[in-house]
């Protein structure tokens, strides 16, 4: 029932950080979306001012140009719920619909931070809850 987690910690390579407070630094954008879950319908708008989570990931992470070939990286919330993005397609976007993470400064139900993936036309890579995101290399 305890969705919340305080902060969000960002793993790779064996490295690991957490991010309880987000500072000015990060760029902040303001997206109004409208939802639709696949095979469940409209699930209604979502507006909400966030950070540009790339830049959450560039302060936190080494990230670098193999990465963005053969990297992916994995939203989980406190109740096992994941999501799988890859690198590329959170770092290089030219379309200004860039993946934020918004701060609901502490909703016991639905957590402090959600994943919000403006881009997707569905909803079910959105994740509430956010507790880590982990750069995972694959080949």
């Amino acid at each position: 029932e305890d969705m919340y987690s305080p902060e969000i910690k960002f793993i790779a390579g064996g490295h690991s950080s957490g991010v309880a407070e987000v500072g000015a630094s990060v760029g902040r954008r303001t997206y109004t979306d409208a939802g639709y879950g696949h095979g469940t319908g409209f699930k209604g708008t979502l507006s909400g001012v966030g950070f540009l989570l790339k830049d959450l990931i560039e302060a936190n992470m080494k990230v670098t140009p193999a990465d963005m070939r053969e990297a992916i990286l994995v939203a989980s919330a406190k109740d096992g719920y994941r999501s799988v993005f890859s690198v590329s397609e959170i770092m290089n976007r030219n379309d200004n619909r860039d993946f934020l993470l918004l701060d609901r400064k502490g909703s016991p139900a639905d957590g402090r931070y959600t994943l919000f993936a403006v881009a997707d036309f569905f909803v079910d890579r959105n994740v509430k809850a956010v507790e880590k995101i982990e750069l995972i290399r694959v080949k």
